[in-house]
């Protein structure tokens, strides 16, 4: 769920060579569904503005501030122990702070 006024940028992935890449956008106020798999990274971005051609050159969003660079840092890793689903919400607090928080202790730091 992206319980905030940005859009978020999703990409799920394994540290390997030649493992795909999965990326997508979840809309403010939306909610998708991602399957994750042990091993697995989560990177969440905020930004603004998707650009209309998409470059794996270039940023995710045409429009971004320092909460974006700050989340370049944070990547989340699925283990063997954890739940086989799960709850995460991106949320904001007072517009200006950003936080996943994972209801159900399925990702690690």
């Amino acid at each position: 769920m992206n319980d905030t006024e940005q859009t978020a940028f999703i990409m799920v992935f394994e540290d390997r060579n030649g493992a795909p890449v999965y990326s997508g956008y979840v809309e403010k106020k939306a909610m998708a569904t991602i399957h994750l798999n042990p091993n697995e990274y989560l990177f969440v971005l905020p930004g603004t503005k998707i650009p209309a051609q998409l470059s794996t050159r270039k940023l995710p969003f045409e429009q971004v501030d320092s909460r974006f660079f700050q989340f370049l840092h944070n990547s989340y890793i699925v283990d063997a122990l954890s739940p086989t689903k799960a709850k995460l919400v991106w949320k904001e607090v007072n517009g200006v702070d950003f936080y996943l928080l994972d209801v159900n202790g399925a990702l690690n730091k």
